[in-house]
């Protein structure tokens, strides 16, 4: 993977690596030249002290003695040492030696050298400056008095002071509140009713008068005592933690001496001194190493760059499905005919019968209109893959219409160039009409056939705001008969994150981005998708554009045979015989939260469990009544559980869960600190575990944002008891429970068998967690294996510990129980990881053996579930996804 992006990086940037290795060899090259080929003199002195083996003395005695002798010689050169650093001092205990040695531009000065590190040696006297064991116990005893000190002068509060202080803080909190209360009715009053106003002044009068108690309250107690030193106490504490730190130093070099205090009795040996004066450099050798080093660093800047600027190079960059990689046309357009008609299709054509193939099987019905964008992609290409994918379908033989909506740029395209009507004669029709239906129609009729299949209308003339143009009723009204009259409409929108490419989206509710390697950036990619994902548009992949049709080929991301072919279908078959039939044409998975709630929200639950719904407009009234009625009606409606309150409940947990976990950056109704962990990591645990938060805490927590901590934390309680998960644990570890035993079956009904959040379980159920499929990658399987099963390892190896010091046999007996569970669930993740076993390999049956993937490499193009398989064959999955049959048919025999 790294390979292809090197290559890729080098390929686009090749001149700018060549200039910079160019500079590099220049430079070696005259640098070495000016000078003038002379290598500086380096002369090396050794001396060394031999210590001998003396009677009824060991090896071992006289190594440490040597280690001890180190020490004093390394403690007494010190300033030496740091002063020059080609000076060392070793020990050598096969010798039986310490040996000195230094260097210099002279044999003279490495000689000068060598031997003031043995005289420093030599001189040095562990001992000097009186006893060291009474310098140690002084130095012990002047810490005591000053740390006494520094205790007198830090002020502690009796228990009488401590409660007068705490109840000062209560009485100004209750203040705080009832000056909230009082300039929330006053604010209140500014738009209300005569009625109103009235109810609130009488609220505002009871709430002086208990403001006026409190203060009162307040002014009589006596003053709170202050925690807080003097200046001149300050200054003197400051002073004694300094004092502190500088006898702290004292108080380690004394004890260094102590440890260094031993005997010496070794032989100095003479000095001996060696020319290590290097060969003078070649400028060509330094000239090419200069070239290779700026070349080097040159693709290293820029591998560097396109990381930090996260730059689209490779198809796992792209945060959506890639759909296919065409490459860009050699010309426009061609005089009498369609470019796709044309002979010169060459490679490009069986790019865009692929990417056809890939689009038709990314679309849920018939009858789509899909939308073109660009992102950092010229116009002229946006208007030509519109068109060459539009004449792809019509080939295939369905009915397509073309609408250029790219008022920005005029195309060249010669599918684009056949005059009215227009684009602009639509939208100049009247918005209400009785005859406006059948004058659609009639300008749909007389829409241009390019092709047998494929009719085209162009933009036309530029309206004043074509933002404000496309999104009046007109141009709603053409894609609403235009999606009765033709199998497929595909509109041409332009450059993405223009406020007209975003109309066109919105209106077309589908949409497919091209990209250009090296241009597009993945946040740039990831904004847009959050864009789309607020204007509720479906991004269903990009395509990537890139080179040209010369060099005879283009590297293309293998598809399923069946993918390219004419006969792909939308959903898929009843209940086909065959599990590799069935894996080939699964079914498209439904939108998150669309059954039992769709949208996973609390506004919608209150309507599913109340028939009388809310007063509020919008869920996201965030002020204080906007909660307060929110959550009035919500506990209201639990506490009136019917017999379908369960299974309300219990689908608004299911998609609200799905969307914690499939969370994307900008999302706003989830909090920045979950978005950032789910992103980071995209899982979250089912298991308490040290250091994690579960499921349901951050379900407690989003709760506690939408509608205030306390209220929060009810109707979690209200949510454990209505789903039978009472209990005398706290409602987070209730909702977890409950998620263990329902999310995942209730997930893979919801998608049709295709779940993007896995439900990851030891065989003992000892560990639990929830992973966004499509986010699962090696680093993130490394993170699950480290930072929580790990780490749920050690703190069950102690509690056996603890429970063994206790004699507790059965508690050690299920604790050693869930120790094994653990083992086998990390093995089992290791081989998913590496693909050790035919169990733990991925397996596209349809794909030759050269193109399956190496370990934990998932190509997500392939669909869920032939990438869920090996989890299941591996134990890791809660709930079975696949049948025997499916599993078979996915499984390498390699």
């Amino acid at each position: 993977m790294e390979l292809n992006r090197l290559l890729k990086v080098f390929k686009s940037r090749w001149p700018i690596i060549g200039l910079i290795a160019a500079v590099g060899f220049a430079s070696a090259f005259g640098l070495t030249a000016l000078s003038g080929g002379a290598a500086q003199p380096v002369f090396e002195a050794t001396t060394a002290v031999q210590f001998t083996l003396e009677e009824e003395e060991t090896v071992e005695n006289l190594t440490n003695e040597i280690e001890a002798e180190l020490g004093i010689a390394l403690f007494a050169a010190q300033d030496l040492l740091a002063e020059d650093l080609d000076s060392r001092i070793l020990s050598n205990p096969d010798s039986a030696r310490l040996v000195f040695v230094s260097r210099g531009a002279s044999a003279e000065e490495a000689m000068s050298r060598v031997r003031e590190l043995v005289d420093a040696y030599l001189e040095a006297d562990p001992s000097s400056g009186g006893d060291v064991s009474g310098k140690l116990a002084e130095l012990e005893g002047r810490a005591a008095e000053i740390q006494a000190e520094i205790e007198a002068l830090t002020p502690v509060l009796t228990p009488a002071e401590r409660a007068l202080v705490d109840q000062h803080s209560l009485l100004d909190l209750k203040i705080a509140r009832v000056q909230e209360s009082i300039l929330a009715l006053t604010v209140a009053d500014a738009g209300a009713s005569q009625d109103e106003r009235s109810e609130n002044a009488d609220a505002i009068a009871d709430l002086e008068a208990e403001l006026a108690e409190l203060n009162a309250e307040k002014a009589g107690l006596p003053p709170a005592p202050s925690e807080e030193l003097g200046a001149v106490d300050q200054f003197r504490f400051d002073s004694l933690v300094r004092l502190l730190d500088v006898l702290e130093l004292e108080y380690q070099q004394y004890a260094m001496r102590l440890l260094g205090i031993t005997g010496s009795g070794g032989t100095l040996q003479a000095p001996s001194v060696a020319d290590l004066t290097p060969e003078p450099p070649n400028p060509l050798s330094n000239g090419a190493v200069g070239f290779l080093g700026g070349a080097a660093i040159a693709l290293l800047a820029l591998v560097l760059t396109t990381r930090a600027r996260k730059e689209v190079w490779l198809p796992s960059d792209l945060p959506l499905p890639l759909l296919g990689v065409v490459p860009k046309r050699r010309s426009p357009g061609f005089q009498g005919s369609t470019w796709y008609d044309a002979a010169e299709g060459g490679v490009r054509k069986s790019a865009i019968q692929a990417l056809r193939g890939a689009v038709e099987g990314a679309l849920d019905r018939p009858g789509a209109v899909v939308a073109v964008l660009g992102d950092r992609v010229d116009t002229l290409e946006v208007h030509s893959i519109a068109a060459d994918l539009a004449a792809a379908f019509a080939s295939a033989g369905q009915s397509v219409l073309l609408i250029d909506a790219d008022f920005s740029d005029r195309t060249e395209l010669r599918e684009f160039s056949v005059g009215e009507p227009t684009l602009e004669s639509f939208l100049r029709l009247p918005a209400v009409s009785k005859s406006h239906g059948d004058r659609v129609t009639q300008l749909l009729d007389a829409a241009i056939h390019i092709r047998p299949g494929l009719a085209v209308i162009p933009s036309g003339e530029q309206p004043t705001t074509p933002a404000d143009a496309l999104a009046a009723p007109q141009f709603r009204s053409l894609l609403d008969h235009a999606e009765r009259m033709f199998d497929l409409v595909i509109l041409v929108a332009g450059t993405a994150g223009s406020p007209s490419a975003g109309v066109v989206a919105q209106r077309a509710g589908e949409a497919m981005v091209a990209v250009t390697p090296g241009r597009t950036t993945v946040t740039g990619l990831e904004s847009l998708i959050t864009e789309l994902h607020t204007q509720r548009v479906h991004a269903i992949g990009a395509v990537m554009v890139t080179g040209t049709e010369r060099g005879g080929g283009i590297a293309r991301l293998p598809l399923p045979a069946w993918a390219t072919s004419s006969e792909a279908v939308r959903s898929a078959p009843v209940g086909p015989a065959d599990p590799l039939e069935r894996l080939r044409f699964y079914p498209f998975p439904m939108e998150k939260g669309s059954n039992p709630v769709r949208d996973g929200s609390l506004r919608t639950l209150v309507g599913d469990l109340s028939e009388g719904g809310s007063g509020l407009d919008h869920e996201w009234d965030t002020s204080v009544n906007g909660r307060d009625h929110l959550a009035s009606e919500l506990l209201a409606a639990l506490a009136n559980d019917t017999s379908g309150g369960r299974e309300a409940v219990g689908g608004y947990l299911v998609a609200r869960v799905e969307d914690l976990l499939t969370a994307v950056s900008g999302q706003e109704n989830l909090s920045s600190d979950l978005i950032n962990v789910v992103r980071a990591d995209a899982y979250l645990p089912l298991t308490p575990v040290r250091g994690h938060r579960t499921v349901g805490d951050w379900l407690v927590d989003e709760l506690g944002r939408e509608l205030g901590a306390d209220e929060g934390a009810r109707v979690a309680s209200e949510f454990a008891r209505v789903l039978g998960k009472e209990g005398s644990g706290d409602a987070s570890r209730m909702l977890d429970l409950w998620l263990a035993e329902e999310f995942f079956p209730r997930h893979i009904e919801r998608s049709h068998g295709e779940p993007d959040v896995w439900h990851l379980a030891s065989e003992g159920r000892t560990v639990e967690l929830l992973v966004y499929g499509r986010r699962l990658d090696r680093e993130r399987l490394d993170r699950i294996i480290n930072d929580l099963v790990l780490r749920l390892i050690d703190e069950l190896q102690r509690r056996v510990e603890e429970a063994q010091k206790e004699d507790r046999d059965q508690a050690v007996d299920r604790l050693e129980a869930g120790l094994r569970d653990l083992y086998l669930f990390e093995v089992g993740l290791r081989m998913l990881q590496v693909g050790s076993s035919d169990e733990a390999r991925l397996h596209y049956p349809w794909r030759r053996s050269d193109q399956q993937p190496k370990g934990w490499a998932p190509i997500w193009t392939e669909g869920i579930r032939p990438n869920v398989a090996p989890l299941q064959r591996l134990g890791l999955l809660a709930y079975p996804v696949l049948d025997e049959g499916e599993l078979v048919a996915t499984q390498s025999a390699v």
